[in-house]
């Protein structure tokens, strides 16, 4: 890949940036344990991943008070590296609805 002559040339390089910082709140869990269904995993590791999204309730806090616990639909938990990868196979039907 010759893609760095157009520095060294004082070319044009075009990018494009996308922002999904908050994509992982609308992943749907029912979608994406149906999506990892049609990778035919292991059931163990089905049932691992749905255990992990599905039975994290969560609450919120304002200031000093704290609401009861709710169970999220929607949402993929960003606090590990497995997170990324849950989106990126949740996000692969994308390719196939996005037209040129």
């Amino acid at each position: 890949m010759q893609y760095y002559r157009p520095v060294f040339q004082r070319g044009q390089i075009d990018t494009m940036y996308c922002d999904i910082s908050k994509a992982l709140s609308a992943v749907s869990h029912i979608l994406l344990m149906h999506e990892l269904t049609n990778i035919d995993h292991a059931a163990s590791v089905i049932n691992l991943l749905h255990r992990y999204l599905l039975d994290r309730p969560f609450y919120l806090m304002v200031n000093d008070e704290t609401s009861c616990l709710y169970q999220a639909a929607f949402m993929v938990p960003q606090v590990s590296v497995i997170d990324p990868l849950l989106f990126l196979i949740y996000a692969t039907d994308v390719c196939f609805v996005i037209r040129f």
